[in-house]
């Protein structure tokens, strides 16, 4: 073996390159001249056929003249050697001597070819039938967008726009899905339905089976960006930012050569971990609210309730360098002042904050929240406040003057105490130090600032000419009572906020509900219990009802000791649940014309015949889901529809009418976007474009590349089992010329004798092989082809009985075929080497011997 490698080398040297590329050009030449000589012989003998000889005959010398042209191009005809043409008829006319042993073999060969091909041909034809069933040309270049969930991001005409923009979208077109309820013959059932405009439907490829499709125009509202805003985020100061909030998802990369220190925290006085600098490509990561500072760049800036100014902050990962003197001869050195921050042999990644400057930032998902509405009993912040010595603010039970409860006061007893509530926003008073008007409600209403927390109750006693007194209310265990209830801003010391905040329309964060919705409880049983002064009887008249915040009612009696004991009721509001549900009419211009499907005429119980100009009633109920403000709710007036067009469909009833109709009742958002592409090739670019901006996105192409991939498998089995009989078939052949030579030797002897060089020997038997092979080949396409469409027949007529129409279970690509006849070719040359190679090595003198 170590002498086998040793003189490898020796080997490899000694080889002639310059014979062994002659004799490559040579059977290239000889592949081509041998598949053009089979079938001009094919052709001939088609020709000869009754009753073709009678129209063919006077062509033939032309085509004889054609044939030996096109032969002569490829025909090696060296002097002192025997042409290739030669060589071929030589090579035929040895086959023809054993005729029965020569259609054997390429009857083998052409079973052995015909396997493969028909194997694989069925498993293309396969795949073809099923993708078509799938999926049509026209659905492999579209994309359905929706907002998955992602609840901040929405489809509206500004999304429609961005998507229109996009490079190789040629459509983006809106689809808005909801329920109605259907009036026929006073049966009222609920109904999916979808409004899309007529190109929704034709890209859909939704063809009536009875009737037409309505008129509507594709719908895109094309919103121009608004100045001042950057991907949802404007530059104006935001207000209700908070130290570490997310504002959004971000794309950034580092201006180049720049480097910039990472802090520990969101703040320029934050300790600093290390440097870090522009690395490959873009990263995703979030932005925050962080510590306020000065960038020339345009970096967001937002306030709190206290007036804390905040900046962008961006958070991430960093790989980190620190600042220590190195020799830039080391890699993990820059400019000999910078070295890398390593952890074992891969550099070290910690989590920091970077500031926004010398960034290329670009937000793609918006996650901030908008500001909160100067809305009556909207929470406008958390505070902490306390109430000033001997002061006794009057309780109130709601934000509202009229529910004042004359003879309740709060106040404190230890000065150091401070109370935890909530600053809420009600009717305007007058005075408070600025506290009582801070702005106007949407509707223009002056509003003012209230406090709602849990607080000692006082009690003020009316003893005539004295001064004012106040008595704790104190419970049966002679415990002050501390109840939640309502004073004004203006009567109290918040703690971090001296002087009223400066609002303006718009403070704090969004509620859950974006407006005053009061949480009602039930409740009962005594609260408290107080002793009163002497004439006390006489201030019963005076008592009030105190509203706590949680919707209970506290009312004050007196028993029959002369104690005044506070019980709490339910509110009468308890149980009240409103439907404030607008009632919407359609637009005059609206067109109320209807494309149902069957499954929607059998629940109607309208049958296909009597269906077109069939009217219905219809209500439809839009969630907020379809608007910007959040608490939008609305149904539209019932409203008779007419169905112009039926469509296939018998398992879930629905229908679809005009984009426009359910538009013009001021409809926002959408429930999907189905994006057209121009090219199928751009759809994957088009995906990932609106994917990074937070949306979620399906196509055909997902489940298509699913069945393509199992055939894939497929095909590769199939094509194992069709190598099997391919190989039987070959041994078959290297057998068949193994024979042959054997009784060949005499003759080997005598075409020496009379001058055969030992390589033209050796061509003539491979030609035999390769003529056997490549006829294998060919007849194995033709037999497979046939034997495809035949069984594709057989199941059509099944299929066209039970209306399915033709179907055509094997397809075979050219390649597929192109690839076949070359590896026959190649099956040939390496079945007939050996013989040949033993036929040049026969004596000329022995084989004349041999018997």
């Amino acid at each position: 073996m170590l002498k086998n490698i040793v003189t490898l080398p020796k080997k490899l040297l000694s080889i002639n390159y310059l014979s062994v590329l002659k004799e490559l050009m040579f059977y290239s030449r000889f592949f081509v001249l041998v598949v053009l000589f089979l079938t001009f012989d094919a052709i001939r003998v088609l020709a000869n056929l009754w009753p073709i000889r009678y129209i063919t005959r006077p062509l033939a010398p032309m085509t004889s003249k054609i044939q030996s042209t096109v032969l002569g191009v490829f025909n090696s005809n060296s002097d002192g050697e025997i042409s290739s043409l030669d060589l071929v008829h030589l090579a035929i006319r040895h086959l023809k001597a054993k005729k029965a042993r020569t259609l054997i073999t390429i009857g083998g060969m052409s079973i052995g070819f015909g396997s493969v091909i028909f194997l694989l041909s069925l498993g293309y034809g396969t795949q073809r039938l099923v993708v078509s069933r799938v999926a049509r040309l026209d659905e492999m270049k579209q994309i359905t967008v929706t907002v998955g969930q992602a609840t901040n991001l929405s489809l509206n005409d500004e999304t429609l726009a961005a998507f229109q923009d996009m490079e190789n979208v040629s459509a983006a077109l809106p689809m808005i899905s909801t329920v109605a309820r259907v009036n026929y013959n006073n049966s009222v059932s609920d109904v999916v339905v979808y409004a899309v405009s007529r190109a929704f439907l034709e890209e859909s490829a939704i063809q009536p089976t009875s009737g037409k499709l309505f008129d509507d125009g594709e719908v895109v509202s094309r919103i121009e960006s608004m100045t001042g805003e950057v991907a949802g985020v404007e530059d104006e100061v935001q207000v209700g930012a908070k130290m570490y909030k997310e504002l959004s998802l971000v794309r950034y990369s580092i201006h180049p050569q720049i480097w910039k220190p990472v802090y520990v925290e969101p703040s320029e006085k934050a300790e600093i971990v290390g440097y870090t600098s522009r690395v490959p490509g873009e990263q995703d990561s979030s932005e925050v609210w962080g510590e306020f500072y000065s960038s020339a760049s345009e970096v967001p800036e937002g306030v709190d309730l206290f007036e804390n100014r905040f900046s962008g902050w961006v958070q991430d990962s960093f790989p980190l360098w620190v600042k220590s003197v190195c020799s830039t001869d080391e890699l993990d050195c820059v400019d000999g002042s910078l070295k890398m921050l390593k952890n074992g042999n891969a550099q070290q990644y910690t989590k920091g904050y970077i500031t926004e400057d010398d960034l290329n930032i670009y937000r793609y998902k918006i996650v901030s929240e908008k500001p909160q509405q100067l809305t009556e009993g909207a929470v406008i912040s958390s505070v902490q406040f306390s109430i000033p010595g001997s002061r006794f603010p009057q309780v109130y039970g709601t934000t509202e003057l009229n529910s004042a409860v004359t003879t309740i006061h709060a106040s404190q007893s230890n000065p150091d105490e401070l109370f935890s509530g909530d600053l809420v926003v009600g009717d305007a008073y007058a005075g408070g130090n600025g506290w009582g008007s801070v702005g106007v409600n949407q509707n223009g209403k002056s509003v003012g600032l209230w406090v709602r927390a849990k607080v000692p109750l006082w009690r003020k006693l009316d003893c005539g000419e004295c001064a004012d007194q106040y008595l704790k209310e104190l419970d049966s265990n002679d415990l002050q009572v501390v109840s939640q209830a309502v004073v004004k801003a203006g009567d109290v010391s918040i703690e971090g906020l001296p002087t009223a905040p400066k609002i303006g329309s718009v403070l704090g964060e969004t509620t859950e509900n974006g407006g005053s919705t009061t949480q009602v409880a039930s409740a009962s049983g005594t609260i408290g219990r107080s002793p009163l002064a002497s004439g006390s009887a006489a201030l019963l008249e005076e008592e009030g009802d105190l509203d706590v915040g949680d919707g209970t009612q506290i009312s004050a009696r007196t028993l029959e000791d002369g104690s005044v004991e506070w019980v709490s009721i339910a509110s009468d509001s308890a149980a009240l649940s409103t439907d404030d549900r607008e009632i919407v009419p359609f637009t005059p211009s609206s067109k109320r014309e209807v494309v149902v499907n069957e499954a929607m005429l059998s629940m109607l119980g309208i049958t296909l015949d009597e269906a077109l100009n069939k009217t219905f009633d219809a209500v439809f109920v839009l969630d907020q889901e379809f608007f910007s403000s959040q608490d939008m709710q609305i149904e539209s007036e019932s409203a008779v529809f007419a169905i112009i067009g039926v469509i296939p469909g018998d398992k879930n009833a629905a229908y679809y009418l005009p984009f426009s109709d359910l538009k013009g009742m001021g409809i926002e958002n959408y429930s999907q976007v189905k994006v057209v592409v121009a090219d199928q090739s751009a759809l994957p670019a088009v995906r990932q474009q609106i994917e990074s901006l937070g949306f979620k996105t399906t196509s055909v192409t997902d489940t298509v590349g699913k069945i393509n991939s199992l055939f894939d498998t497929i095909r590769l089995v199939l094509s194992a089992l069709g190598m099997v009989a391919l190989s039987v078939a070959a041994l078959g052949m290297f057998n068949t010329l193994t024979v042959s030579l054997l009784e060949k030797t005499r003759e080997v002897g005598l075409m020496k004798t009379i001058g055969m060089k030992s390589n033209e020997v050796k061509r003539l038997f491979i030609a035999e092989s390769i003529v056997m092979g490549l006829s294998g080949g060919i007849f194995g396409l033709v037999l497979s082809t046939g034997a495809g469409y035949a069984l594709s027949a057989v199941l059509s007529t099944i299929s066209v009985t039970k209306g399915l129409g033709y179907i055509n279970i094997v397809h075979t690509p050219l390649y597929l075929a192109v690839g076949i006849v070359a590896v026959a070719f190649l099956v040939g040359v390496l079945t007939g080497l050996y013989p040949s190679h033993r036929a040049t090595k026969i004596s000329a003198l022995n084989a004349l011997r041999y018997e």
